[in-house]
């Protein structure tokens, strides 16, 4: 049987899903995990549009815009958003992974 694409994506993203955490429907993922993930997508040539960094509080979610990129007109994003979060891990910051569908 074959899957849809985001049926295979969705499938992708969940094999992380016990690395990370869910708050307001979103997967967040430390600097560290996250990079793995970037590193896991390139392998499966899932292409990373982008890269939205958060700071999660038990009663809030912070997006960090200024800490956040769009590489969706690169051809796959990988190593930019593997710069991105290396850049910012020192900050305590987590992170969103956005796929390609």
């Amino acid at each position: 049987m074959d899957m849809t694409v985001e049926a295979q994506e969705g499938r992708f993203i969940d094999r992380f899903r016990p690395y990370g955490f869910q708050k307001g429907g979103i997967l967040f993922f430390t600097a560290d995990i996250a990079v793995g993930v970037i590193d896991e997508a390139e392998k499966a040539n899932i292409p990373v549009l982008g890269v939205d960094a958060f700071t999660v509080r038990l009663n809030s979610t912070q997006p960090h815009m200024e800490h956040s990129n769009d590489v969706s007109s690169l051809d796959a994003g990988w190593n930019e958003a593997r710069e991105l979060i290396a850049s910012k891990k020192h900050l305590g910051l987590v992170f969103e992974i956005v796929l390609k569908k």
